[in-house]
């Protein structure tokens, strides 16, 4: 798995798109710089990866949190 994320920190660096699914967030926060997160097949939020952290990104996954729910 080493290999891969530092393949993908090298594509980061030449600025080439990559999607990255994976619920491992270590490595997800290691090599991105945002992160949208799906639950039951939606979207429920888009965040930049400097602007969130594993705890709240895991609240998202498990449909805690939702942005597109209105209050």
């Amino acid at each position: 798995m080493q290999q891969v994320l530092d393949l993908i920190a090298k594509l980061r660096e030449e600025q080439v798109p990559v999607i990255l699914i994976s619920h491992t967030l270590p490595d997800v926060f290691a090599v991105t710089n945002r992160i949208i997160v799906m639950h039951r097949g939606r979207t429920v939020t888009e965040k930049l990866t400097k602007e969130t952290n594993s705890s709240e990104i895991v609240q998202y996954m498990v449909g805690t949190l939702d942005d597109t729910r209105e209050s």
